[in-house]
Formats: C-alpha cells, sequence, structure tokens
C-alpha cells in the first residue's frame, strides 16, 4: 500500500470543515436549548393561565370521557382536578342536559364533513356543584382532530353565568309584572317625556277614563292635546319631579276628549329611558268621589244648621218659661268657649262645649212655669223641684 502524505494546504482545508462541522454542531444545539427553554416557557404560561382563569378549559376523548381538566374547575363547581378525572359524564350534569349535549354533538358528527372543521358549538349547560346546586355555564364546544382531520375528542370553554341568567330571569319577570299592571290597570297609566310631556306609552284604563286611543295620542303632547284644565297643576308635577323625582297624591283637574272636565288623583316618578328622563304616572279618577264628599259636606252643613235651628227654638222655649233668667244660658256658653278656647281644645270639642253650654238648662221645660216665674220666695218643695232641671235635662238629652 503505497502511503501519501497530505500537503499543508489539504490539512488546512481540512481543519477548516471540522471547525465549521463544530460550530453547526454547537449552533444546533444552541437551537434545541433554545426551543427547549421556549417549550418550557410556552407551558409554564399556559399553566399559570389554567390555574388562574375563571373559566374551565376541559377535553375529552370521543367517548365523552374527560382527558383534561383546569384547575379552576375547584372555584366554579368545587371538584378538584383529580375529582373530576375520575367522575363519569352522568355524575357532571343533569340527565336534561346531557341528553341534550349529546344529541346535539351527534348531530354535528354525522354532518361533519360538510361542516366548517374549525365551527364552534355554543350551549348553555347545566353542570352539578359538588354541593348538589345546579350551575349554568356558557359552553363553546369544539372537536379535536387527528393527524387525518377526524374528530377524535372534544375541547370546551366554559364560563359560569348563573347569576347573570338569574338576574335576566328576575328582569324578565319584573318586566312582566310591570306589562300586566301597566295593561290590566283600571287606573289611567302613561309614560310622557319630561321636557315637554310627549305621550310615549299609555295603557287601556288611560283610554277608557280620557277618551284617547294611542292613534290620538302617541307621539302628542299633553299641552299641544290640551288636557290639563289647569296648566298650573303640571308645573306643580314637573316641579315636584325635578325637586324630589316623585310626586305622590297631586290633585289636577283634567279634559277629557269628549271635552269633559274630571278630577284626578296623580302620582309619579321620573324614569330613564334611553338616558332621556320620562314621567311614569298613574292617575285615579276620583271625580265621583269628589262629587260625593262634596254632597256630603252640604249635607252636614244642612244637619248643622237644622241643628243649630233646633237648639235655638229649644233656648227660646226654656226663656220664655224662665224669663228671670233669660240670656243666662248664652252668657254660660260664651265663659265656657273662652275657657276652652284658652286650654287650647280641639275644635270640633268647643263646638260641642258651646252647644251643650247653650242647652244647658233645657230641663227646666219640666218644671211647671207657675214655679219658674213665680214672684215670691219659694218653698222648699218649689225649690226641691227647681233642682231636679239638671237631671230631667239629662234624661232628655242623654240618647242625642
Amino acid at each position: 500500500m503505497k502511503y501519501t502524505s497530505k500537503t499543508d494546504q489539504e490539512l488546512i482545508e481540512e481543519n477548516s470543515a471540522l471547525k465549521q462541522r463544530i460550530r453547526e454542531l454547537e449552533h444546533s444545539e444552541g437551537e434545541r436549548r433554545r426551543a427547549e427553554e421556549a417549550l418550557r416557557e410556552s407551558e409554564e404560561k399556559f399553566r399559570t393561565f389554567t390555574e388562574n382563569m375563571n373559566d374551565i378549559l376541559w377535553t375529552t376523548d370521543i367517548e365523552m370521557k374527560t382527558t383534561y381538566v383546569s384547575p379552576s374547575i375547584e372555584k366554579v363547581l368545587g371538584f378538584t382536578v383529580e375529582e373530576r378525572m375520575k367522575q363519569p359524564l352522568t355524575e357532571q350534569m343533569p340527565s336534561e342536559t346531557l341528553r341534550m349535549a349529546a344529541e346535539t354533538l351527534l348531530e354535528e358528527l354525522q354532518h361533519d364533513e360538510e361542516r366548517d372543521p374549525d365551527r364552534h358549538i355554543s350551549l348553555e349547560l347545566d353542570f352539578l356543584h359538588k354541593d348538589g346546586a345546579v350551575r349554568c355555564l356558557e359552553t363553546s364546544l369544539s372537536f379535536i382532530r387527528d393527524g387525518n382531520g377526524k374528530p377524535s375528542g372534544i375541547q370546551g370553554l366554559s364560563r359560569d353565568i348563573t347569576d347573570r341568567k338569574r338576574a335576566e330571569k328576575a328582569l324578565i319577570e319584573s318586566e312582566e309584572k310591570f306589562r300586566k299592571a301597566f295593561y290590566t290597570s283600571p287606573d289611567s297609566v302613561n309614560i310622557n317625556r319630561l321636557e315637554d310631556g310627549m305621550y310615549v306609552s299609555i295603557n287601556p284604563g288611560f283610554t277608557s277614563i280620557m277618551g284617547y286611543t294611542e292613534e290620538d295620542i302617541i307621539g302628542k303632547t299633553s299641552i299641544t292635546n290640551n288636557i290639563w284644565e289647569n296648566i298650573a297643576d303640571r308645573q306643580r308635577l314637573v316641579d315636584g319631579l325635578t325637586k324630589d323625582r316623585k310626586v305622590t297624591n297631586l290633585e289636577a283637574t283634567f279634559r277629557m276628549k269628549s271635552g269633559d272636565i274630571r278630577r284626578g288623583l296623580m302620582s309619579a316618578s321620573v324614569i330613564d329611558l334611553n338616558g332621556v328622563p320620562h314621567i311614569l304616572s298613574i292617575t285615579r279618577d276620583i271625580t265621583d268621589r269628589k262629587r260625593a264628599e262634596e254632597e256630603l259636606q252640604n249635607t252636614l252643613k244642612s244637619l248643622r244648621e237644622a241643628v243649630g235651628t233646633t237648639i235655638q227654638v229649644m233656648v227660646t222655649a226654656v226663656e220664655t218659661r224662665d224669663p228671670y233668667t233669660a240670656g243666662h244660658q248664652l252668657r254660660a256658653t260664651d265663659l265656657a268657649r273662652a275657657i276652652a278656647t284658652e286650654m287650647g281644645l280641639p275644635h270640633e270639642q268647643i263646638e260641642g262645649i258651646r252647644m251643650a253650654g247653650s242647652i244647658h238648662d233645657i230641663g227646666k221645660l219640666y218644671i211647671p212655669s207657675e214655679i219658674l216665674s213665680k214672684p215670691a220666695k219659694l218653698t222648699e218643695i218649689e225649690f226641691s223641684l227647681v233642682k231636679e232641671h239638671s237631671q230631667k235635662g239629662y234624661e232628655i238629652l242623654k240618647n242625642v
């Protein structure tokens, strides 16, 4: 075998190639280390994210067996990750929810080839909390796919919306109650813009009382329709609402569509509709009640006048039988009334004292006029009869 020594140039070139290869290997190792470090950082960020997120991230295989669940499961549903991983699906959801979810996913699988492979399905699913309560979770589902693009599992992101759903339900119930009260109330209920009184909504009670239909009134103002019989009443309403945002039991007179004037008792408050102040008012027609009250007051006035006349007749009758003490009852009445006024007694009580004082000697009607008008000194028997007049007065008036 013939040995040929390498030239210096060849040795230099081999040495250079060797160094280049070493540099390439070192660079490759650095790239690998950087890739591993980036992977570790990515995994650390993902772990930090999943451990601190409020939503639940979870995955299952195509058989719906849980393969991963984020630690947030414990904050939302009370289960640890280990407990959840062991739970069959039948213990995670109410049966009705499980059936609905299964039917939805089955339908998606049957039409998978026809649909976008990145398609997400949004469902509101009920999950069982560890304490037995039911929590509503808004869930976004999508398929995990294998190398051939076929579904191999399911991934989901669930957010607890239980409190929001309860608030929505309460709001719906409140709106339904308001709607029923608005449309079934026999009183007039209407919503007007605060600025100019333009009608936004009226109930059937408004039409029944005022005579205006929605076509007549919506979009128009109370001023344009000349509904306020006295415009100062509306100003009192606006002033009260501006000051306190509500007005209670405001009496006002209104002009009906027919032109009739009726009296109403109004309560109102300020509400905001799309940021614009409006008036929600409820008005009860009190016209008939006010007429009845006026008639009652007139009747009472007539009764007072009749009673006063009757008492005056009785006073005159007593003074006619006892001319020696004429004017005594009136003077006694004035003194009693002055004392009662000084004492600060109520007006009704003072009036009762005045009335009683004016007839306090009515029992003298039972005493023979010969004794009352006798010019000489009375005998003991006659005087004893006179002293009986207070008892006789009681017997006359005790049933009045």
